[in-house]
């Protein structure tokens, strides 16, 4: 009887111990893995290649174009953020949604300019997002 009772004090110690630093492991994981989880994220929505067509309607000065690349562009981030959102920081999330809210308005007033400026920022935070 000594020696069961010894064993299953033996075992919950251990499983006192381990319990926890699996838990760690798991969230740290969750954690750093924004870098792996983006590549197939943007290869699959294609969202570096959405900055480059919107850029171009911009200096064309495809208005329309630009408007549409600018909302498949927002879908597309949407659907990344619901996957990234536990492993990266929200703060740069929500700049790259401001920065596409002012595209948007840059793109309606036609102001060039203003929305390369912030087409380049918000290239800038997704870039950096998750690293």
């Amino acid at each position: 009887m000594g020696l069961t009772k010894r064993k299953n004090a033996k075992s919950q110690k251990i499983s006192s111990y381990l319990l926890p630093i699996m838990l760690l492991g798991i969230f740290l994981a969750v954690m750093v893995s924004g870098p792996v989880l983006k590549g197939p994220l943007d290869t699959r929505h294609h969202i570096s290649q959405t900055f480059a067509v919107i850029e171009k309607d911009l200096k064309e000065k495809n208005w329309s174009g630009a408007a549409a690349n600018t909302h498949i562009l927002r879908s597309s981030l949407n659907e990344s953020f619901k996957i990234l959102r536990y492993s990266v920081e929200l703060d740069e999330m929500a700049d790259l949604i401001i920065n596409l809210d002012r595209i948007e308005g840059y793109i309606q007033a036609n102001d060039e300019k203003g929305a390369l400026g912030e087409l380049y920022e918000a290239r800038g935070h997704w870039r950096e997002l998750g690293n």
